[in-house]
C-alpha cells in the first residue's frame, strides 16, 4: 500500500515538478530564506496561484505549474536502485549491476548543494545529452532520495513502550517488526529517477535514459 501510493512514479514526478518550479521561482527574490519561510504557509493551490500571477507565461516555473494543473505529469524514463559505496567491500559492487554509487552525493553534508545544485547539474547534463535547447530545461526532473531515507533516521523515532506498569521512551529500532517494515519501505525509497515531459520525442527520451544509465550504473 505504502509503495504503491507514496513511492508511485506519478507522485514522485509531481513532487519534483513542484520543487523545480519553486526553486526557479525563488531566484526572483533577494531574501530566499524569508521566501521559503512564508511559502510553508501556503496550500498547493495558493502556491500555484502565486507563481502563475507573478511570472510571465514563458517562464519555466509558469510552464511547470501549468502542466501540473492540467494533469500533464512528467513520465519516468529511468530508475535505478541506490547503493552507498561505503557499504561495499572489494569487488562486491559487481553484485549490483543495476545500482548507482552515491558517494558523490554523500561526500557533501550541504543538503542544499546535494538536493538543489547537484540535481540541477544533472538535469543540465541530461538536457545536453538530448540536444535540447536551454529553454527546455524545465522539461527534465531528476529525483534523488530524501535525506531521511539515506540516513535511516526514522529508526530513531521515539516510541512509548510499556514495561510492567510503567512506560518508557525507546527508539523504534528496538522493535524487530518495525525494522522489517522500515527496511522494506527504505528499499523502495532508495531509488534515483529521471522524469521528463511526455511531449519529448522517443529519441530524446532514449538519449536521456542512456545518459543516466552511463552516469549511474556500476560497471564490472
Amino acid at each position: 500500500m505504502y509503495t504503491n501510493c507514496y513511492e508511485h512514479p506519478i507522485k514522485l514526478a509531481a513532487e519534483r515538478m513542484i520543487l523545480k518550479a519553486v526553486i526557479h521561482f525563488r531566484d526572483n527574490f533577494s531574501d530566499k530564506d524569508l521566501f521559503f519561510e512564508r511559502l510553508k504557509l501556503l496550500t498547493d493551490d495558493q502556491l500555484f496561484s502565486l507563481i502563475l500571477m507573478n511570472t510571465p507565461s514563458n517562464d519555466q516555473s509558469y510552464k511547470i505549474i501549468q502542466c501540473l494543473m492540467s494533469g500533464l505529469i512528467f513520465e519516468q524514463v529511468y530508475s535505478v536502485d541506490l547503493i552507498n559505496p561505503m557499504n561495499l567491500k572489494g569487488d562486491e559492487s559487481k553484485d549490483y549491476p543495476q545500482s548507482v554509487v552515491i558517494g558523490q552525493f554523500l561526500d557533501t553534508k550541504d543538503l542544499k548543494r546535494r538536493y538543489v545544485t547537484m540535481v540541477q547539474d544533472y538535469e543540465e547534463k541530461f538536457l545536453s545529452a538530448a540536444n535540447l535547447p536551454e529553454e527546455d530545461a524545465w522539461k527534465i526532473a531528476f529525483h534523488f532520495p530524501p535525506e531521511e531515507a539515506i540516513s535511516g533516521t526514522e529508526t530513531r523515532i521515539p516510541i512509548l513502550k510499556k514495561f510492567n506498569d510503567t512506560y518508557s521512551v525507546v527508539s523504534a529500532w528496538t522493535f524487530p517488526d518495525f525494522i522489517k517494515v522500515h527496511e522494506f519501505i527504505r528499499d523502495a525509497r532508495l531509488k534515483v529517477k529521471v522524469f521528463v515531459h511526455p511531449g519529448l520525442s522517443p529519441t530524446e527520451k532514449a538519449l536521456i535514459h542512456d545518459a543516466a544509465k552511463k552516469d549511474f550504473e556500476i560497471r564490472e
